[in-house]
């Protein structure tokens, strides 16, 4: 008389993983959905980096390496940035031609007294990235720290670790 009852529980079960694979997939193509909106919308679904070629500073204009390839679009923002001897914040530029390798900025902000140069690096960050920034120790929100990070200076202690053959001794 208990195996009717266990067929029972066993078919619950099935219609009850049935239905959790069809809400996963629901919230997957949800997710999907929201991202092209966000990049219909103009917002970035993926970071990009490139580097200034040309600087022309009678029209405040810059030749950047990134373009349509990379997802660029005439009217997105960049930032632009030094990274020697330090990461140093430059300025931003509103992209106005786009082509599919190369694109030319308009130079919308910088700090007084700062030059964009050729070799700057240029980049559009996604809004995950923005989301995912994390202050340094000490910080709080709304403060600006003295000096950031250098991401080398991560790299710099991780090879220290390693050997002379190139594994970490393990």
């Amino acid at each position: 008389m208990r195996l009717p009852r266990v067929r029972f529980t066993v078919r619950t079960m099935m219609l009850a993983v049935a239905a959790a694979g069809i809400s996963l997939v629901a919230c997957t193509r949800a997710i999907e959905a929201y991202d092209a909106y966000l990049f219909r919308k103009g917002w970035a679904t993926r970071d990009v980096v490139g580097l200034i070629k040309a600087v022309n500073r009678e029209e405040g204009t810059v030749s950047m390496t990134l373009g349509m390839d990379d997802g660029l679009c005439a009217g997105d923002d960049v930032y632009i940035y030094r990274e020697e001897p330090e990461i140093r914040y430059i300025g931003q530029a509103r992209v106005v031609t786009v082509t599919n390798e190369w694109s030319v900025g308009l130079i919308a902000a910088r700090p007084r007294g700062v030059e964009v140069h050729v070799g700057d690096q240029v980049a559009r960050f996604s809004w995950d990235h923005f989301r995912r920034l994390s202050l340094p120790a000490g910080c709080r929100r709304g403060e600006v720290p003295e000096r950031a990070p250098s991401p080398k200076s991560g790299i710099a202690s991780a090879e220290s670790g390693l050997t002379e053959n190139g594994t970490d001794g393990l």
